[in-house]
């Protein structure tokens, strides 16, 4: 759990013609960064950003405004969809390893490259804070478009194989509501 990931897209949608409907560039990139703070405690932090604009100057079609609750999530909003143009997440967290890596072998498995599993035992704190702007002019019945949203908790987490992730997490968002989660993935 120690290094850097980033990534950037750069999508466009629409051939850009007078005579198309869309025509819309749309950039999005994540920068995340692991350290090893002491022996057993670790934190990461992380960026994840999406820009765009329309270069008809018209509405976004609906299917191009997916921001926040589709594949990208803020911990303490699991149950809402954020629609917006552009968007910011921004994620930390700190975490203390309760169990090292282990090394447990399974006999039934045929494949003696799976026989053995690895895992590894977290418990962890973390805030997030994120923000979407949606600026289409329909009236919209979502309250936490164009608005600072920002979520906490603590959790727990088994990580095993390659990169599967099982956690156990508690979190409260911006309006004191809180929930006890599950999820596979990792969050940062």
């Amino acid at each position: 759990m120690k290094g850097y990931l980033s990534s950037v897209t750069l999508s466009k949608f629409g051939l850009g013609t007078i005579y198309d409907d869309i025509n819309i560039i749309m950039t999005e990139g994540t920068i995340n960064n692991y350290l090893l703070l002491f022996r057993y405690l670790y934190y990461a932090s992380g960026i994840h950003l999406r820009l765009s604009h329309n270069f008809n100057n018209d509405e976004y079609p609906y299917t191009l405004i997916k921001a926040l609750g589709y594949e990208n999530n803020l911990r303490g909003y699991d149950y809402y969809i954020i629609d917006g143009q552009h968007f910011i997440i921004i994620k930390q967290s700190l975490k203390y390893k309760l169990l090292s890596a282990s090394e447990r072998e399974i006999k039934f498995i045929p494949l003696e490259k799976f026989r053995k599993i690895y895992y590894a035992t977290y418990c962890e704190i973390f805030f997030e804070t994120g923000y979407v702007y949606n600026h289409n002019e329909h009236p919209t019945v979502n309250s936490m478009e164009n608005r600072l949203l920002y979520g906490g908790g603590i959790g727990f987490t088994f990580s095993s194989y390659y990169d599967w992730v099982f956690r156990l997490e508690y979190s409260l968002n911006h309006l004191f509501e809180s929930g006890f989660f599950i999820h596979l993935g990792a969050p940062i």
